[in-house]
């Protein structure tokens, strides 16, 4: 698949995930609501965030290194929009607990961190022989 056909399924996947998560939001409260809508809200808003993050970090790895092979930009995009996406949905879910801290935050921040550099490491491994 080409990128400009990957970019354009992403935008419009994206695009759904987004309305699917508005129309939670406005049908469903998810505070009041079951097990269920909790999951769909935070589901569907993972699934926003993570087209979104992935689109703009393609789109800044391009402006920002020429040289860098497209299969690797859209790998390493994916990777940190995933990470990141996770991060706030975390965030939001120990937020909805009442468990949110700096100290919670900082746990998280250091586990995707980590989960971060170990992808590096192996991708760097791969690259050098």
């Amino acid at each position: 698949m080409s990128i400009k056909k990957y970019l354009f399924f992403l935008a419009v996947f994206t695009i759904i995930a987004w309305i699917l998560w508005a129309m939670v939001i406005t049908y469903i409260d998810p505070s009041t609501s079951s097990s269920l809508a909790r999951s769909l809200f935070y589901i569907t808003f993972f699934f926003s965030l993570l087209g979104t993050f992935t689109i703009i970090g393609y789109l800044l790895r391009v402006m920002a290194a020429h040289q860098e092979p497209t299969k690797f930009r859209i790998n390493i995009s994916l990777r940190q929009g995933t990470l990141f996406a996770l991060l706030i949905n975390i965030s939001l879910a120990l937020k909805a607990a009442d468990k949110l801290s700096w100290v919670t935050i900082l746990i998280a921040l250091v586990i995707l961190s980590l989960i971060e550099f170990l992808f590096l490491s192996i991708s760097t491994k791969k690259i050098n022989g």
